[in-house]
């Protein structure tokens, strides 16, 4: 049963990469999303994605490491980096353009809620 396991998510990746390295995009679902303060003060979402999304994220960003890339949350564009290296771990932390701990809390709110996270570069 492992291996049916293992095989359908290896299968679901590889369907996912092709997708995204044609499109330039790709869409991430989160397993768990926290509100939380980096040193300054600033708060962020740390969002843990689930393994699958982990894949893709790492596969999307190895890809266009130099590239900016648009994080869109809910349709509205939530933060705009430029890649440096792989993101890999499966774990993302997204600051807010606004320094609003309402506003992280109700993206984490949305993410928790199933709202999936759109990573696409930054031509699209």
């Amino acid at each position: 049963m492992l291996v049916r396991s293992l095989a359908g998510i290896l299968l679901a990746a590889a369907v996912a990469v092709a997708a995204h390295a044609a499109t330039g995009s790709v869409r991430l679902k989160a397993d768990d999303a926290t509100v939380t303060f980096d040193a300054d003060g600033r708060a962020q979402v740390v969002i843990k994605l689930n393994r699958l999304s982990s894949l893709n994220l790492a596969t999307f960003t190895r890809d266009r490491v130099g590239l900016t890339v648009d994080i869109l949350i809910d349709g509205a564009v939530v933060m705009s980096p430029v890649i440096r290296s792989p993101i890999e771990g499966g774990q993302i932390a997204i600051a807010p353009a606004s320094e609003d701990s309402a506003l992280a809390q109700r993206l984490a709110d949305r993410l928790k809620a199933g709202e999936t996270i759109l990573v696409r570069t930054r031509d699209q």
